[in-house]
């Protein structure tokens, strides 16, 4: 197996990680948003939210595309090593044990960050429905029709494909 194939694979991991972790802390930013708004708290302006949305789908992009990337990697390693998926059961006898723990940590960390992601996303539904949703019946804005747009695509993103 070629080496530097599975190091390519492993660093995308990281860089998807690094990017995960940018999307959890906008996804942070945006709950307490809501849950101010949803507590009767002074709303902001409605363009902080868009902007959360906005930074949100641009990172769900660059996350897809690093993602289709790592599938086409660990296709061609599949064929190298003559395994059907690229699973750790699959590549433990292909690789160094550094090696497996450094993508059986990396894969575990991206789990668990979608994880908080996901429950934070569901949180987020729930308090968009009933904050921002009702009220942008009552506006004429665009910017925020957009907002309301800008969310329910990144919600039918899934953030690992």
């Amino acid at each position: 197996m070629e080496d530097s194939l599975f190091k390519n694979i492993i660093n995308n991991f990281h860089q998807q990680l690094g990017l995960y972790q940018e999307m959890k802390s906008l996804a942070t930013e945006q709950l307490a948003w809501l849950e101010k708004i949803a507590a009767g708290g002074q709303e902001t302006s409605r363009s902080d939210l868009n902007n959360i949305l906005l930074k949100r789908q641009e990172l769900m992009e660059q996350i897809s595309e690093l993602n289709r990337f790592n599938h086409k990697l660990q296709e061609k390693l599949c064929q190298q090593v003559n395994i059907e998926e690229f699973t750790l059961a699959g590549i433990k006898i292909h690789i160094t044990d550094h090696d497996y723990r450094e993508v059986e940590k990396v894969l575990a960390e991206l789990g668990n960050l979608l994880a908080d992601i996901l429950a934070d996303d569901q949180k987020n539904q729930v308090l968009f429905s009933q904050v921002v949703v009702p009220s942008s019946r009552e506006a004429s804005s665009k910017s925020l029709q957009q907002v309301s747009q800008a969310y329910r695509e990144a919600m039918k993103k899934p953030p690992l494909t």
